[in-house]
């Protein structure tokens, strides 16, 4: 079967729908949710029936699950014959299905960001985005711990959306970070790796993760992993006493974004927060959960909309907000 008649025969199933977060996705963060968006859709119930080892097996077939990569090109509306290049690049090459990795083209918008929430000077943002690129931990040296029949996973995975994450990490310096989501492990990674660099200027971090899969985290070589803290669990499960007597400095939210979890984590973290902490909910704007917290706690919500550069992906962006003591 030719690609045209490939295209014709999968045009006719109709996709799980894409909805970005706004309307205009550049539009301001107190803009409304786009009506009708749903945090939790028919793959994300799949997921949680199949349980965590169902879920692993399936994400290590990355490159032979085709046919959700064609429905990932119709929900992110790119053509085969009006793009084939990006198109067939990724049906063909691609072998990730979610949680994509991608070089972005809106780093100078990163540096802003980042200068206005956390005051960092654009200097010092952009030598952070440099270490991304030379760390030889994040570069030469990844995947060469990687077994072969790991096909889920690109031999090179720039950061993409978590670019945001290190850049946080690393100007916040917590000691205590949470990550809710661990997945292969490529914001684990980083987080740990923005870590090692506080460290080395003299303030000590360390990482608690959460994801019930007992294999995520894989990606993450025995030798990196010093600061952290993995677990096999639920944050609703786990966290209250992972946190027992500790005071969070970054939670990175990353997981299946429902209100009702979201809520329970953002606000017990907030009751072990350090002086200064930050959370990032990676899904954007997808829940108002973060942004009415903000509004309790009258701070500042933020949002922020990576440009993915050569990647059929549509990002969502990801929301910030920095609470302090008064």
């Amino acid at each position: 079967m030719n690609v045209d008649a490939a295209a014709d025969t999968l045009d006719a199933r109709p996709p799980e729908p894409f909805h970005p977060p706004l309307a205009e996705l550049g539009a301001p963060a107190d803009t409304p949710l786009v009506p009708g968006a749903k945090p939790i859709g028919v793959r994300d119930r799949l997921k949680q029936r199949m349980g965590p080892r169902w879920q692993a097996r399936i994400r290590r077939a990355g490159r032979l699950r085709l046919l959700s990569k064609w429905q990932n090109l119709r929900r992110y509306e790119v053509s085969v014959r009006r793009q084939p290049g990006l198109a067939l690049r990724y049906l063909l090459l691609d072998p990730e299905v979610e949680s994509f990795t991608f070089d972005v083209d809106n780093e100078a918008e990163h540096v802003e960001f980042v200068g206005e929430a956390l005051d960092v000077p654009a200097e010092r943002a952009w030598a952070w985005i440099e270490e991304t690129r030379t760390d030889p931990e994040l570069n030469e040296r990844f995947g060469s711990h990687m077994p072969l029949h790991r096909l889920s996973v690109k031999r090179r995975n720039p950061p993409g959306n978590r670019l945001i994450w290190y850049l946080v990490a690393r100007a916040l310096k917590p000691e205590l970070t949470v990550e809710a989501g661990i997945l292969n492990g490529m914001g684990t990674l980083l987080l740990l790796r923005a870590l090692a660099r506080n460290a080395e200027e003299g303030s000590l971090g360390r990482l608690v993760s959460f994801d019930p899969v007992p294999e995520a985290g894989w990606l993450v070589p025995e030798r990196l992993a010093g600061a952290w803290e993995r677990h096999a669990e639920t944050t609703t499960d786990g966290l209250e006493r992972a946190l027992a007597g500790r005071e969070v400095g970054l939670l990175v939210h990353d997981s299946i974004h429902d209100p009702e979890v979201q809520r329970h984590d953002f606000e017990l973290a907030l009751r072990h927060a350090a002086p200064e902490m930050a959370i990032v909910d990676g899904g954007g704007l997808l829940t108002p959960v973060l942004r009415e917290l903000a509004g309790e706690r009258g701070t500042e919500h933020r949002y922020f909309r990576e440009q993915p550069r050569d990647h059929v992906y549509k990002a969502i962006g990801s929301g910030l907000a920095i609470f302090r003591r008064p």
